[in-house]
């Protein structure tokens, strides 16, 4: 059952190549989750793009944002958003969040 008191929350970023291992994926998505139970979020799903060969997810995650009316995106520090989707964004009141780094 959904948390009630929590706002949901979703996450992305983008990974150089297909063959990052699963291992740097993995972290990538716990820097996510950390950071969603730390600031009291809702995690909802994750979304990941390869950067070098377009934006599928990120479309996903747009339409699927305004669906659902989750009005807030945490992406990766260095997790490079265009401009239209920045802009697609702002339209829909959809707040994108920065999560830095988590220490070592």
């Amino acid at each position: 059952m959904a948390d009630l008191t929590r706002p949901d929350l979703f996450g992305y970023f983008t990974v150089k190549d297909s063959l990052a291992s699963a291992k740097a994926k993995a972290g990538c998505r716990r820097q996510l989750i950390s950071f969603a139970n730390r600031e009291g979020y809702e995690l909802k799903g994750i979304f990941t793009d390869l950067h070098s060969t377009g934006r599928a997810r990120l479309d996903a995650l747009v339409v699927k944002a305004r669906r659902d009316e989750v009005k807030t995106v945490a992406v990766l520090e260095g997790t490079d958003i265009p401009q239209v989707y920045a802009e697609q964004f702002v339209e829909a009141g959809i707040v994108v969040l920065t999560v830095p780094p988590s220490p070592p």
